[in-house]
């Protein structure tokens, strides 16, 4: 043997062992691979795949599951894709005989090159398992496997929207354009311009407005000024204009509508004010203050304590117009306003609703601070909050109408006194590594305390030491899983003594790959926080298992590990015969930094973790090979391990 030679690639296992997954094209059927590029797609637009998926393994298999996810063997949805036309839980039968077909649509938000993970999970009805039982100890074990990477290049979309000078509109976006408060008589009008981005002519959209069938719209269009075609960065514009109707009795309606450009959609609002001249006055406004539970505020005087008890953290104001309904000038006005040196008090939207029975009408919302005028029967609610988070205490003047105020005393709860316990220790107290499971419980510190707050979100964030690296996806909640998320679950105390309902006060989180600063921060039902930091520090690459393996006239290296610094480089192997006796030319040193450079910073959706193959070239007797030593090295050291071949 006169030398060795080493060719290194790194790789993720991806695939399901007993399930096919097939593109149909048209009804021609082609094998999923292990990766498959989409067609390019402009940002605001789709691509559909559709898919089939057939059990070809001998058992029967239940499918769990299935999304694209943002990594290999991640649960995480990639918001970009969504899968739609699976009806989960499905059975399928062995060997092909039953599929299920499904859609795979990319729809990304943003232009860039975008990779989902198709990602299943499933049972397989084996080992004496069966998928018909609930018993634990012969249920089916699920697996969770990656099948396929979706490559994806999403493209810049060639028509933009914008409105108002520049503001870009978001199609189906949950928030309207918003037309403002127009007075009957008044109108009110957006121009909105599209530019096409291309550099080639393109054909302009339809342009026009949905609205409630057979009502006659306060909104229209005006696309006079629009032509047929858009050269390349050329613009035009069109204008959509707010004419508010009269409004029943004299109220503020809201009013919507849906403007459509070609197969976009974008939400139009406006509120209708009362013409100008409605009778109004403020003799007889009746105000009424209730906390949480529906109990009147404790008054004294005209100051209104808020808090420490959370029930009265929260006021819901009533401003009711009693006079009889079709009284002559009888509209009453209000206009709550809050005055304070502290952002610590706030007034949420006012709602406007009839209240005395006979009196109908529709019910409408306004901003804080708004003018409302109140017709006979009809009555406005608002809440006044006060956060402790922005002030342990402050006052404030709530003036409502003409001659009506109060001063809000606010005052915060008792802050959150809770202990993080990891078995029998506080977890303050322990230091925790990489691809470690931690078990953790929650707990009150002093079970005799006369004010718990309920619930408490306990939240988990990273910050990591690694520059260029922002996240792990393997740094999440694993347990308790029902209601959890993987950054946040919540515990609902249920007893003065301290105890959460359920047993759900114990919990576990993963620590991932990464090197950095890991942050528990529990939150209570009025913003108090407590946050306890958990140092994941630089150590060695660790190799968690080595394979070997003699072919005819090679051997092969296969190494699984993670290095939470992303800074390994230097390999080295040194092979040693049968006797024990090193093989000339002693240790092979190789420079891989750049191929885990690569690895670790383009796309990662694993943390630190890799897997490493190494295949040797031999001139001679493969099977006088008896042991490989092995070494890694990064930042922080350097790893060995010593493996015999079989």
């Amino acid at each position: 043997m006169k030398a060795l030679l080493a060719v290194l690639f790194l790789s993720i296992p991806l695939c399901a062992q007993d399930l096919s997954f097939y593109l149909d094209n048209s009804g021609s059927l082609t094998p999923l691979g292990s990766t498959y590029s989409l067609a390019n797609t402009a940002a605001g637009s789709s691509t559909g795949l559709t898919m089939r998926v057939a059990n070809t393994s001998v058992n029967r298999i239940e499918i769990v599951s299935m999304l694209v996810s943002t990594g290999s063997g991640s649960t995480v949805a990639n918001s970009n894709f969504s899968l739609t036309g699976l009806d989960v839980p499905a059975i399928l039968s062995p060997q092909g005989t039953t599929f299920e077909d499904f859609t795979v649509t990319f729809a990304p938000a943003a232009a860039g090159q975008i990779s989902g993970f198709l990602t299943v999970a499933y049972a397989e009805e084996q080992n004496g398992c069966s998928l018909d039982n609930t018993d634990p100890s012969t249920e089916c074990p699920t697996t969770v496997t990656t099948v396929s990477q979706l490559q994806a290049n999403a493209t810049a979309p060639q028509l933009v929207l914008t409105y108002n000078n520049g503001t870009a509109a978001a199609p189906g976006a949950s928030t309207p354009i918003s037309f403002g408060n127009v007075a009957v008589g008044s109108t009110a009008s957006v121009t909105f311009t599209l530019t096409n981005e291309s550099a080639g002519t393109i054909n302009v959209p339809a342009v026009a407005l949905q609205t409630e069938q057979f009502a006659v719209s306060p909104f229209s269009v005006n696309t006079s000024t629009l032509p047929a075609t858009l050269a390349g960065s050329a613009s035009a514009s069109f204008t959509v204009t707010f004419a508010p109707q009269p409004t029943a009795a004299g109220t503020a309606v809201s009013v919507s509508a849906t403007l459509a450009v070609g197969s976009n959609s974008y939400p139009l609002q406006g509120t209708a004010l009362p013409a100008s001249g409605t009778p109004v006055g403020s003799d007889g406004l009746q105000v009424t203050c209730t906390d949480k539970t529906g109990a009147h505020c404790q008054a004294s005087g005209t100051t209104i304590p808020m808090g420490p008890d959370p029930t009265t953290l929260d006021l819901t104001f009533t401003l009711t117009n009693p006079n009889p309904p079709g009284t002559a000038f009888a509209t009453l006005a209000a206009q709550p306003t809050l005055t304070t040196s502290s952002n610590a008090f706030t007034i949420q939207s006012m709602t406007l609703a009839p209240y005395a029975s006979g009196v109908t009408g529709a019910t409408s919302t306004f901003p804080a601070g708004t003018s409302v005028t109140i017709q006979p029967g009809w009555a406005v609610t608002f809440q006044v909050t006060f956060s402790p988070a922005q002030a342990a205490s402050a006052t404030a003047t709530l003036g409502i109408a003409s001659g009506i105020s109060y001063t809000l005393s606010g005052k915060a709860p008792a802050p959150l006194n809770l202990t993080l316990m990891c078995g029998t220790t506080p977890c303050s107290s322990q230091t925790f590594t990489s691809q470690q499971q931690v078990q953790a419980t929650l707990q009150w510190a002093n079970s005799a305390s006369a004010s718990i707050p309920s619930p408490v979100a306990l939240s988990l964030s990273f910050a990591s030491a690694v520059s260029g690296i922002k996240t792990d996806p393997a740094i999440t909640f694993i347990t308790p899983v029902q209601g959890a998320t993987l950054n946040q679950i919540s515990f609902n105390q249920n007893s003065p003594t301290g105890t959460f309902s359920n047993g759900q006060s114990q919990f576990a989180f993963q620590t991932g790959t990464t090197a950095g600063t890991i942050t528990l921060t529990a939150t209570g039902l009025e913003n108090q926080t407590q946050t306890w930091t958990f140092d994941i520090l630089a150590a060695k690459v660790q190799i968690t298992s080595i394979n070997t393996q003699q072919q005819a006239s090679n051997v092969v290296v296969t190494i699984d590990g993670y290095d939470n610094t992303y800074s390994a480089g230097q390999l080295s192997f040194t092979f040693f015969n049968t006797s024990g006796q090193a093989i000339s030319p002693g240790a092979i040193v190789v420079n891989a930094a750049s191929n885990f450079q690569q690895y670790f910073f383009t796309n990662n959706q694993g943390g630190g973790v890799f897997a490493l193959q190494a295949t040797f070239p031999v001139n001679g007797d493969v099977t006088q090979i008896g042991s490989v030593t092995a070494s890694i090295s990064n930042s922080a050291g350097s790893t060995s391990t010593t493996q015999s071949f079989p």
